[in-house]
């Protein structure tokens, strides 16, 4: 550790460090007090946090500038501006255009939504005054001309120096009109914007490693859509709901839900803004935080993370998925801090002056089946106390299959419990938790669930090569060296610590209810099993 921590100095303060330990090496050498180890664990803690210091490129690259964020209020938004503010002390200011919400202060949304979020307390605990570096711009991505007004224009063209576009519609089951206004449209009118911004340096452009599921590969490359996004667009302004709702089907291209396809048409329409230093960025599905800033936070039931929720409460019992079919999930910090990145490379690799550098961020050669997500999770020692029977699960790639045991699974026990639950004055229903969420859910999920993709990483692979070995430490981002076992970990923890709001420390008491719940599971189903032979046995009788 002692020699690691020198490799990362420059050369006068190299210098002045060894001339320090020659001379704690010496017998005459006297620190009041201190050994010569405890000097030497002293100067490694100094060193190290110059080191940490130390300007990297990427650094030199944010130094001073203005960032302008959309969807900061979204869960990636929150882990990029907490990381921005905690590793670049140096830029001047974060513009958050944040859209207002009826009866409540922008200010006050912000705050609640925000930076009251745990997600923050480190940044707090290092820089109090961080708020100074934040400014807030009332706009909505969804109106014409982000819904800005001339005074807050202005401003954005006169001082903004990099862009990082997270907002957008996550609705897969949204209506097209809807996404398209938020996914495509919202993206020109950021991008008409960005043509006034007088000193731009990267405007990175988030998009979905999901925007070509058309495709069995895809490359980190722009793929031609085979609709033009302007007749998209004059259709969704020209047609009503109703017809636009029939004809939504036949005009996907291939793809599952009008969310993937707004993204692949948005992407299309980058190929207009050339002149535009643009970087898209492709994360696959964004899990809870693998390390930072706290080990599995989340602030959302999407995806992946309510599966576990559900199934960790007993209430998910039937699982749509592949059995051989293998997923890309990507922890939100490290993709953030790979996003970050991106902002940089992207720029400074262009390969001409028009060239859009596209990111791919999945799980490269690490990817795992998902039955082998699922098992993980079940088998983890993170249980949840709220429980309100064993947690148990079986796994189908069949739909008929799926649809059968749901009826005997979820729809027959919700119609027995619902009952009791009402009785209890509890105000939990199984019955409208499945056709709300559950199974709305399954409907959205199952296409990624029983197909795979090949997703090419070339670029994000050379990304993570180039960068030296002080910025690799402090914007980690290689998926290939993520243990497998701690990702499951930090979504389990995450699901019980930020969404069920249970402390880890009463984990025991959740494992016990859990065990006594598991014993009147299987005596009911010893019960059941013996009911139904004794039933068998006295209809053979008869004959």
């Amino acid at each position: 550790m002692f020699e690691t921590a020198r490799a990362y100095l420059p050369g006068d303060v190299g210098v002045w460090y060894q001339e320090q330990t020659d001379k704690m090496k010496d017998p005459g050498y006297k620190e009041v007090d201190l050994s010569f180890e405890e000097v030497k664990e002293r100067t490694i803690i100094v060193l190290i946090t110059i080191s940490t210091k130390m300007k990297t490129e990427i650094d030199e690259f944010f130094e001073n500038t203005n960032i302008l964020i959309t969807g900061g209020t979204g869960f990636m938004g929150k882990v990029l501006v907490e990381k921005l503010l905690r590793s670049q002390s140096n830029i001047n200011k974060i513009y958050l255009l944040i859209r207002s919400k009826k009866g409540k202060l922008i200010e006050d949304r912000v705050k609640k939504d925000v930076f009251d979020q745990p997600v923050f307390e480190k940044v707090k605990e290092m820089y109090p005054t961080f708020m100074e570096k934040i400014a807030i711009i009332p706009g909505d991505i969804s109106k014409p001309e982000l819904g800005l007004s001339e005074q807050d224009k202005l401003i954005l063209q006169n001082e903004i120096n990099i862009v990082f576009n997270s907002a957008a519609s996550l609705n897969m089951n949204g209506s097209l009109k809807d996404n398209i206004k938020s996914n495509l449209i919202g993206v020109l009118e950021l991008l008409d914007l960005c043509r006034n911004m007088k000193n731009l340096k990267s405007v990175v452009i988030i998009s979905t490693a999901y925007s070509n599921v058309n495709r069995k590969v895809i490359p980190e490359k722009i793929c031609k859509s085979t609709l033009n996004p302007d007749l998209v667009i004059r259709m969704c302004d020209e047609l009503d709901s109703k017809t636009l709702e029939k004809i939504t089907p036949l005009i996907l291209d291939g793809h599952p839900n009008t969310y993937t396809f707004s993204k692949s048409l948005m992407e299309n329409v980058l190929q207009r803004y050339k002149d535009l230093p643009i970087v898209l960025f492709r994360p696959a599905l964004v899990m809870p935080a693998y390390k930072e800033p706290l080990f599995g936070w989340v602030d959302n039931f999407n995806g992946i993370v309510g599966m576990c929720l559900a199934n960790g409460l007993g209430i998910l019992r039937v699982v749509y998925v592949g059995s051989e079919n293998r997923g890309n999930w990507v922890p939100v910090d490290t993709c953030t801090n790979a996003l970050i990145c991106s902002a940089a490379h992207g720029i400074r690799n262009r390969k001409s002056a028009d060239d859009i550098a596209v990111y791919n961020y999945a799980c490269g050669k690490n990817n795992k089946r998902w039955v082998d997500l699922l098992a993980g999770m079940h088998n983890s020692p993170v249980k949840l106390y709220q429980c309100i029977w064993m947690p148990w699960y079986t796994c189908t790639d069949t739909l008929f299959k799926f649809r059968f045991l749901c009826f005997f699974l979820h729809f027959l026990p919700a119609l027995l419990i619902d009952p009791i639950l009402a009785l209890s004055g509890s105000k939990l229903r199984l019955m409208k938790i499945y056709n709300e969420r559950i199974y709305s859910f399954v409907d959205v999920f199952s296409f990624f669930a029983v197909k795979e993709w090949t997703m090419h990483e070339e670029n994000t692979e050379q990304m993570w090569r180039d960068l030296t070995q002080a910025e690799q430490e402090k914007y980690f981002f290689d998926i290939n060296s993520i243990d497998f076992n701690t990702l499951i970990e930090s979504i389990c923890s995450g699901v019980k610590v930020y969404l069920a709001k249970e402390k880890i420390e009463d984990n025991f008491k959740a494992a016990r209810k859990q065990k006594i719940f598991a014993v009147a599971h299987y005596t009911l189903l010893l019960l059941l099993i013996s009911g139904m032979l004794w039933i068998t046995l006295i209809i053979l009788r008869q004959f």
